[in-house]
């Protein structure tokens, strides 16, 4: 048969093969981006996570533009700080707080320790142990602001 058609059996495999990736992208965007997203965070995937959470944030502001509602981005651009986080982008989690209306204690933490600032992350875990002093984590995480900026030695 590849005689007939002037192909090659390489070029009849190749074609075969383009045809079934195109089948398995036309399978997979038909996926939401935020379950893609969900799922790469889940498998510790974060540069696909950020990838295809963006993408959701993109849809999500065109869809409240067309039906002319409030875009709530606050816990989109939460999730995405998380995400930059893992990948540790300090200047990203800046940026993206800039967006946020308000920030919990938890996410000027995180901004505080991604950019160095130990100092000021040693401020809100001293606040939380005041709150909360058989807190374990607490108290790791204000021993790590302490080693980090040199007031505890090892």
């Amino acid at each position: 048969m590849a005689s007939r058609t002037g192909r090659g059996i390489c070029e009849i495999d190749e074609i075969k093969g383009i045809a079934q990736i195109s089948s398995v992208e036309r399978i997979l965007q038909g996926i939401p981006a935020e379950v893609i997203s969900r799922r790469a965070v889940e498998c510790g995937s974060y540069a696909r996570a950020l990838f295809h959470w963006e993408q959701y944030i993109r849809q999500e502001r065109e869809k409240a533009e067309v039906s002319k509602a409030v875009f709530q981005q606050d816990t989109l651009f939460q999730h995405l700080q998380y995400i930059y986080a893992q990948i540790d982008e300090p200047d990203s989690i800046e940026g993206i707080s800039a967006h946020l209306h308000v920030l919990d204690p938890d996410q000027q933490v995180l901004e505080h320790r991604k950019a160095g600032r130990w100092t000021a992350a040693q401020s809100w875990y001293e606040l939380a142990l005041a709150e909360k002093p058989d807190d374990p984590e607490v108290q790791i995480d204000l021993l790590t602001c302490l080693k980090e900026s040199g007031q505890y030695g090892e």
